[in-house]
């Protein structure tokens, strides 16, 4: 059995280098904040006479959560004008929650790249699972990026893990809202779902990256189980992927040795 808390990452070929943020494109306008801007509800996306926002990054800056979704509903033609929202931040301690999710999904459905900070504690009320990523998809079905990132994962805390790499609290994220939400977003080319409590039996969910996801090229998962159980020469599950170049996989603690050699070939073959 492969040591639990590790993050295996396997490169499969040349990976494009990240385009830096820039502005000013034709009649788009992209908007990142100064630090100290109060984002709240009576926050003005027609910032600055830019009436056909393309990017909205609140990644390096602190606010409430729930002031953001009364900012959207405020200007939904430029809210609907947005093609990137960059809400991963540390400095909002408690991520999204689902009823903020349903609302920003709502109001920005053309957007192609969304990262969000969020909460998938079932602990807490209103934390993200099922509801929350069926209405993603339903919302914004032409991203070609998608991050969601646990705001304890963000925060590189210590993941409370047993003896066996499982954590005390499964998500609340079942197979079949996998492969919904995979289904829904055909456009995928870049997928990172890092939900730090367990997730269990998605290998037969991640098969059909294949026929429903066929752009994809980077995909990074944490807290996935059961992600590849290979029987001989007998494949399956994430090894069955094919065309990806960047595979990150963090805290799947029932990842065997042979499933990881399956993993290893696919890289070093590039190809499934």
């Amino acid at each position: 059995m492969i040591s639990s808390g590790v993050e295996w990452t396997f490169l499969f070929g040349m990976i494009d280098g990240a385009v830096p943020f820039v502005g000013g494109v034709h009649s788009h306008c992209i908007i990142a904040l100064d630090k100290g801007t109060k984002v709240d509800s009576s926050l003005s996306l027609e910032y600055g006479g830019c009436h056909s926002l393309s990017s909205l990054d609140l990644s390096h800056f602190y606010y409430w959560t729930e002031d953001l979704p009364p900012a959207l509903e405020a200007h939904p033609s430029v809210a609907a004008s947005l093609s990137r929202l960059d809400l991963h931040t540390l400095l909002s301690a408690k991520g999204f929650k689902s009823h903020k999710h349903f609302a920003i999904t709502a109001s920005c459905p053309n957007l192609r790249e969304l990262l969000a900070a969020c909460m998938f504690n079932p602990r807490y009320i209103h934390f993200i699972g099922d509801e929350a990523l069926l209405a993603l998809a339903s919302n914004c079905h032409r991203l070609s990026l998608l991050h969601l990132v646990d705001i304890s994962s963000l925060a590189n805390a210590r993941a409370d893990l047993d003896d066996d790499g499982f954590t005390s609290e499964d998500a609340r994220i079942s197979r079949a809202t996998l492969e919904d939400l995979l289904e829904g977003l055909p456009l995928l080319e870049e997928l990172v779902l890092d939900v730090c409590h367990n997730i269990s039996d998605t290998g037969w969910a991640l098969e059909i990256l294949n026929s429903k996801c066929p752009l994809l090229k980077l995909l990074k998962l944490g807290q996935f189980h059961g992600i590849c159980r290979p029987t001989g020469s007998q494949l399956d599950g994430i090894a069955l992927c094919k065309g990806l170049t960047a595979l990150s996989i963090k805290n799947s603690a029932d990842l065997t040795d042979s499933g990881l050699m399956a993993l290893l070939w696919m890289s070093q073959a590039g190809k499934v």
